[in-house]
């Protein structure tokens, strides 16, 4: 998500956040207009390395192509605009378009690879496929959002959507799909993100409670969570369990830890001890600089948990 010209560019990228997490897409908005009203989390060592890994066999199939004798056509080595470029690099009927730069409304993007298909379109009796490497073994939901909002992007080009989009898995198999398939369903996504958008009002910051993961605003969500005393700061409680008990009458941590009710509907009663406990011991270690805790006491009917799950003490 950028903003040009007094314009809001967004990309493939910004549906698969908004599908995830509203509340990371409302954070993204946020930033980009107030950017020294919040800081985003530290660039995600793990993340960097899963990225530098795609990169890898994004490169590895790319050599691929090549080697089979493809007429594979580079935008990164144009000087021109890349959009331009790429563009014209279709017109010229190139085999393999790699980091085509694609465009409609609002939207912009690069796709790894446009390969040339048998099917007509403005340019004459051929037109383009997309096709994205990914390191996953399986197919994720979120990779046909990103190839059918580049399917678009492409038919404003073409003037026909391509048929089939692909993805390149980890273990190098290629997986075609039916556009048509998805594209009514990415339609809608993309429809209530800009709808969210438009709507978009920075006094109303949607409730982080509702949603696991937040991305790079995780630990703003930690922090937002920790200052409401929120339940969900309690450490492994279920949001089922925060929904029963929040139909009792709690909904804060403080609550939970002092509370004496016995019974909470549709809980076990070990389970609503535990989570008090739990409670109570945040409670009373925010003000520590080491944390209180409590052995939890073996179950003589199932032994083999915790830390008894360790092998017997060796010398």
């Amino acid at each position: 998500m950028k903003k040009q010209n007094g314009q809001y560019v967004y990309s493939p990228h910004d549906l698969i956040l908004f599908m995830e997490s509203e509340f990371a897409s409302w954070m993204d908005r946020y930033c980009l207009e107030f950017p020294r009203d919040c800081a985003p989390d530290d660039e995600d060592e793990a993340l960097v390395l899963l990225q530098a890994m795609g990169e890898e066999h994004e490169k590895a199939y790319l050599s691929k192509l090549i080697d089979s004798g493809r007429d594979v056509w580079d935008i990164r080595k144009q000087v021109g605009d890349p959009h331009s470029e790429t563009i014209e690099a279709m017109r010229s009927g190139k085999d393999v378009i790699y980091q085509a730069a694609l465009r409609s409304g609002n939207f912009a993007g690069y796709a790894d690879f446009l390969i040339r298909e048998p099917r007509t379109s403005t340019f004459g009796d051929y037109g383009y496929q997309v096709w994205d490497t990914k390191l996953a073994l399986n197919p994720k939901p979120y990779f046909l959002i990103q190839l059918c909002c580049y399917a678009e992007m492409l038919e404003a080009i073409q003037g026909r959507r391509p048929q089939s989009v692909g993805i390149i898995l980890g273990n190098g198999e290629p997986k075609s799909f039916r556009t048509d398939d998805y594209f009514y369903c990415y339609l809608q996504l993309k429809e209530a993100f800009l709808e969210k958008e438009r709507l978009f009002d920075p006094t109303k910051r949607p409730d982080v409670s509702k949603f696991e993961e937040c991305r790079r605003w995780n630990g703003f969500a930690k922090k937002l969570l920790e200052e409401s005393d929120h339940l969900s700061a309690v450490a492994n409680i279920m949001k089922v369990q925060v929904k029963k008990l929040a139909r009792v009458g709690i909904t804060t941590m403080n609550a939970l830890a002092s509370t004496e009710l016995q019974h909470v509907k549709d809980m076990e009663p070990s389970t609503l001890d535990t989570l008090r406990q739990q409670a109570r011991l945040q409670v009373q270690s925010a003000s520590l600089r080491k944390p209180l805790y409590e052995l939890i006491t073996q179950n003589q009917a199932d032994p083999r948990r915790g830390l008894a799950l360790l092998p017997p003490l060796s010398a």
